[in-house]
Order: structure tokens, then C-alpha cells, then sequence
């Protein structure tokens, strides 16, 4: 079964489009329907489809193009993480999607859509080899400071994207790169997109994760309860699926292996 799931995976790579006949906007319309309900991954699926055939209707649409990174992103993010081929798929779909994200920087290259989804791709295609594996990776083929320039580009236009999405991006960066203080910068901009965006339970998510590796158990623990006991996001429905199930699985490797209930009050 997992090996069907994996060629279904890359078939989608193979760039292959069935027309349907439809104009631009009806097949872009129709897209951003599937794209809408990506809580089933297949939906994302078929939204590829259609955003490439529209893709070969204008090949300059720089809509076209970073919504094709943005599926791609979210194809790939939204695979279950217990496959053992996992690694393998995220990373060419995030170089997929990288293609995409960087057409719609040459046609637009202040566009914010098409500069951070092509930095989100770049992490996909690094982050999902392991983590040593892929800071080297990532130093070796000078993605790195492509992510951080593209991620910044953002940044600096509108660290309010996509419900903080932005800030959520570089905390995790600094937490994934061993940087001089890189938890404390990490936690400082999930912090941030926490402050714009209460509800955004992947912020939460990670920085439950930061404050593990700073050995601050109690607000780990605290942020993963929020992940797991409020509504979320209505727009990042998919998304919130998954952050409560890793943080389901954070709080019972916690107490299981520290015994949270036991812990003194932090200093």
C-alpha cells in the first residue's frame, strides 16, 4: 500500500495534465475549491491539476504559478509523517514546488505569495531528510540563504501573512539551525505570531517544542494543551488536524518519559 502512495506521489510529479477544456478563471476557481477543502489530501491533489492546466493556458500568470507553489507546499506538508517514505517524497515534492515559487518570483519578485511559498518549499525540500542531514544539505546547496533572503523579503512587507505565517516560519528556522542563541530567537518569533495570532495552533506547536530544548517543561506542556483543546483557525482546519495530533503525541512522550504531574514551579 505505501509503495502505491508513493508512485501516486511522484506520478504527480511527472507534470502530466488532462485538459478539461475549461477558460483560465474557471479552472482557477475550481482549484482554489480543492485547495480550500485540503483536509483530504487528494483534494490538493486535483487542485495541482487544474492549476497546471490553467498554467498551460498562461504561462506568465504569476497567480498561477504561486498557487501551484502553495499546493505543492501543502501537498507535501500535509503528508502523514509515520510513513517510512516520508523524507524521501517531501523533499521532491518541496523541489517541485520550489520550481513554481521561483517562476512567480522572476514574473513578480516583490509578490509576496510567490516569495514565501517558494521559502517554505526550500525548507520541505531540506527539512524532510532529518535534521542534521539537512542544515548540512541545506549550507551545501546555498538554499539556506535563499530561504532566509525569500523569508525576509516577506518578513519585512508582512509578518502578518497568513496568520503570522511568516514569523512561524523563522522561529522555526532559528530552532532548526544551531545559531549563537537560537531557541531564545526562535521562541521570540513564534512569540510574536503568537501575539497576532493566538489561535494559530501551529506557532503553539512549535514553540512547545522550543521550550523542550530549553528545558522548560511546564510551557511545553501548556502549549501543547492549547494545541489540542482550542478551535484553531477556521482557514488552516487541515493544517490544525495535524499540529493536534503531534501535540497529542508530545504530551504523552512527556509524561510517559518525565512525569509532568511531579515537576517543581519554573524559576
Amino acid at each position: 500500500m505505501k509503495k502505491l502512495l508513493l508512485i501516486g506521489s511522484l506520478l504527480l510529479l511527472s507534470g502530466n495534465v488532462v485538459f478539461s477544456g475549461e477558460d483560465f478563471e474557471s479552472l482557477i476557481k475550481k482549484a482554489d475549491l480543492y485547495q480550500s477543502k485540503r483536509e483530504d489530501r487528494e483534494n490538493v491533489r486535483k487542485a495541482i491539476e487544474l492549476y497546471k492546466e490553467a498554467l498551460q493556458k498562461n504561462s506568465e500568470s504569476y497567480e498561477a504559478n504561486w498557487k501551484l507553489a502553495r499546493a505543492y507546499f501543502n501537498f507535501g506538508d500535509l503528508l502523514p509523517e509515520d510513513r517510512e517514505d516520508s523524507p524521501i517524497i517531501k523533499s521532491k515534492i518541496g523541489e517541485e514546488g520550489m520550481r513554481y515559487g521561483k517562476r512567480a518570483i522572476e514574473i513578480n519578485p516583490d509578490g509576496i505569495e510567490g516569495n514565501f511559498f517558494y521559502a517554505l518549499n526550500i525548507g520541505l525540500y531540506c527539512h524532510s531528510i532529518g535534521h542534521n542531514l539537512s542544515v548540512f544539505r541545506a549550507i551545501r546547496e546555498g538554499v539556506r540563504v535563499l530561504y532566509v533572503k525569500h523569508l525576509k523579503r516577506v518578513l519585512d512587507e508582512d509578518p502578518g501573512y497568513l496568520f503570522g505565517s511568516p514569523l512561524v516560519a523563522y522561529g522555526r528556522y532559528f530552532h532548526r539551525v544551531p545559531y549563537p542563541n537560537h531557541l531564545k530567537k526562535a521562541e521570540r518569533y513564534l512569540k510574536e505570531a503568537i501575539k497576532l495570532y493566538p489561535e494559530n495552533l501551529r506557532a503553539r506547536r512549535y514553540l512547545g517544542e522550543v521550550y523542550i530544548d530549553m528545558k522548560k517543561v511546564e510551557l511545553a506542556e501548556e502549549q501543547f494543551q492549547f494545541v489540542i483543546s482550542q478551535p484553531g483557525i477556521p482557514q488552516m482546519r487541515a493544517e490544525d488536524k495535524k499540529e493536534r495530533e503531534i501535540a497529542k503525541r508530545h504530551l504523552k512522550a512527556l509524561k510517559r518519559r518525565l512525569k509532568l504531574s511531579s515537576y517543581p514551579e519554573e524559576n
